[in-house]
């Protein structure tokens, strides 16, 4: 079978013969390396810079191909999908530098986002490896300026198991790109 790339919509598609939402398909035009990818992203597939290419929909429903998508590129730029060829070729024409600043600025926001949501994940484990490698717990926990770290920390201690109570925090925060890296 190979490997493949997905492609997710911004909206779900409507299947044509059973109405399912189909979120997203997958596609061998691009690198087949297993990314996935939405509008906005830079595609990295060699020979592919500018253009429509056509996919096909499957449908989990009717166990279906019989539907197509158009996805426009703008030099590796992923700038829609579309179900019409006409207007996937229209819309081709009209990408203008508004419209990659505006997925510039997506991407940088996205990018700050899940750093800093990293750094957090990050402090609080360190500091729960810290809290179970002190000796006394209590004046770990209390000590001066402590809190500036350990705030995060103190509402996972109760849990059952709290390195798994800290993950599932986070997983909610990370979304979308927890669910790309395969988050647990």
């Amino acid at each position: 079978m190979g490997m493949f790339d997905t492609l997710v919509f911004p909206e779900p598609i409507d299947c044509a013969q059973c109405g399912t939402a189909i979120p997203s398909t997958q596609t061998k035009s691009l690198d087949s390396t297993l990314d996935t990818y939405r509008v906005g992203d830079v595609v990295s597939a060699e020979g592919v810079t500018t253009g429509v290419l056509t996919e096909r929909l499957y449908c989990e429903s009717c166990r279906k191909f019989d539907q197509k998508i158009y996805m426009t590129l703008w030099h590796s730029l992923i700038t829609g999908f579309y179900t019409d060829q006409a207007e996937a070729e229209r819309n081709l024409l009209a990408v203008d530098r508004a419209d990659i600043l505006y997925y510039l600025g997506q991407h940088q926001r996205e990018r700050r986002r899940i750093t800093g949501l990293l750094y957090r994940v990050l402090g609080v484990v360190n500091s729960y490896a810290d809290y179970t490698a002190s000796e006394d717990k209590e004046a770990f926990l209390n000590e001066p300026f402590g809190f500036l770290v350990r705030a995060d920390l103190k509402e996972h201690l109760d849990a059952a198991d709290p390195l798994k109570s800290i993950v599932e925090e986070y997983r909610q925060e990370l979304g979308r790109a927890g669910e790309e890296v395969g988050w647990p």
